[in-house]
C-alpha cells in the first residue's frame, strides 16, 4: 500500500489551460482518478520532494479512447537546478494500459532521481485526446524473496488456516 503525498497539485496549469487542456478528478463508482482533457502536456506538482533512487519502477494505469502514447517525465530538483527526461509508452485504445517504467529508463539518460518534485505527461496528438490516469506509485521488488518450494522441513515453515478455511 502507499500513501498520497500531502499537498500534491494535480493541475499546476503550466499554461495548458489556454490551449484547451483541462483537469478534473473523475469518480467512477467511488474509484477516483485523474482525467486530463485534451492532453497537450500536464503535470503533477508533488507536495514535497521525494527520493525514488531506491525504487525500481514507476507504475500507472492509463485509459484513453484516442491517444496513441503517453510521454512521462520525472522532474528532479537537484537543489534548485531542475532537470527532466521523458519516457514514451504506447497505449491501447478503449482499454486500461498498465504501465511499469523502470527507474533506470530515466537514470540511464543521466537524470538523478533523488529530488523528484514533479511529473509531466505529454499526449501523442497535441491537445487531441483525453486520458484517465490512476494508481500512480513508485515501487521495488520485496527485499526478502520467498524461497520456493516450501518443504516444511524447518519449524518456521508452517501452513495454517484462516476465515474457516481448511487444507489437507
Amino acid at each position: 500500500s502507499y500513501e498520497n503525498v500531502a499537498g500534491t497539485d494535480y493541475f499546476p496549469d503550466w499554461g495548458q489551460a489556454g490551449q484547451g487542456s483541462g483537469w478534473t478528478e473523475f469518480d467512477l463508482d467511488g474509484d477516483k482518478m485523474l482525467q486530463y482533457i485534451n492532453l497537450s502536456y500536464q503535470g503533477i506538482a508533488l507536495g514535497e520532494t521525494i527520493d525514488v533512487s531506491e525504487m525500481e519502477f514507476l507504475h500507472m494505469d492509463v485509459w484513453t479512447a484516442v491517444v496513441d502514447s503517453i510521454e512521462t517525465s520525472l522532474i528532479n530538483g537537484v537543489d534548485g537546478a531542475s532537470a527532466e527526461k521523458p519516457v514514451k509508452m504506447l497505449l491501447t485504445a478503449d482499454a486500461w494500459t498498465s504501465i511499469d517504467i523502470p527507474i533506470s529508463a530515466w537514470t540511464d539518460q543521466g537524470l538523478s532521481v533523488d529530488q523528484i518534485f514533479q511529473l509531466k505527461f505529454v499526449g501523442d496528438g497535441w491537445a487531441a485526446g483525453t486520458v484517465f490516469i490512476d494508481n500512480i506509485y513508485f515501487y521495488r521488488a520485496p527485499s526478502v524473496p520467498v524461497q520456493l518450494p516450501f518443504t516444511f522441513d524447518h519449524e518456521s515453515q508452517t501452513f495454517g488456516t484462516f476465515n474457516g478455511a481448511g487444507f489437507a
